[in-house]
C-alpha cells in the first residue's frame, strides 16, 4: 500500500520483459547525420566542453538570465552556472559523455546521456544516466534542467 495525500491505492506488481542490452543500445544511441541541427550542435558542444573542462564554452551556450537546475540546485542566472562548473572542476573531471538521444520540437529538446567523472581526491569514479530537458531563447539555453539517476 502507498499513500497519496490522504488517499490510497493498492499498487499493482511491474513485469519486465527481459532486454538484449545489445538491441537497446542500438534502439537508443542517436546517429548523427551530416546535416545536424543547431540543437544537437550545441549538445555536441556542452559534451565537448564538459569532457574537456572549458568552463567559457560551458557557459558561452546560456543566455544571462538563464535557469540551470540539478539534484537539489537551483542556478539562476550564467554567473551561478560558471561558478558551479568552476566548482565541480576543481574536485572532479570528467571522463566520458556518451550521447544516446536527443529529441527536439523547435526551440526545446530532450536528452539522454550516460556520464562518468572521477574524484580528484579519492580517485573514485562515479557514473550516471542522465535526462536533460532545455528549452533555449535566441540561440542560447534559457532552460537547463537535468535528471540524474546515479548508476552504482
Amino acid at each position: 500500500m502507498f499513500k497519496i495525500g490522504v488517499s490510497s491505492a493498492q499498487a499493482e506488481p511491474l513485469h519486465f520483459l527481459s532486454v538484449n542490452s545489445a538491441t537497446l543500445d542500438e534502439f537508443t544511441q542517436i546517429k548523427f547525420m551530416s546535416n545536424s541541427s543547431p540543437i544537437q550542435d550545441l549538445v555536441q558542444r556542452q559534451r565537448q566542453a564538459w569532457l574537456t573542462g572549458d568552463i567559457n564554452k560551458i557557459i558561452a551556450d546560456f543566455a544571462e538570465d538563464c535557469l540551470f537546475i540539478v539534484s537539489s540546485s537551483r542556478l539562476q542566472g550564467k554567473q551561478q552556472v560558471q561558478q558551479a562548473a568552476e566548482d565541480f572542476f576543481t574536485s572532479n573531471s570528467v571522463v566520458q559523455i556518451e550521447i544516446h538521444r536527443i529529441i527536439e520540437n523547435e526551440n526545446q529538446a530532450a536528452i539522454e546521456w550516460s556520464w562518468s567523472e572521477v574524484n580528484r581526491q579519492t580517485g573514485e569514479r562515479s557514473y550516471a544516466e542522465d535526462a536533460i530537458i532545455l528549452a533555449l531563447e535566441q540561440g542560447k539555453i534559457k532552460y537547463w534542467r537535468e535528471y540524474i539517476d546515479k548508476i552504482d
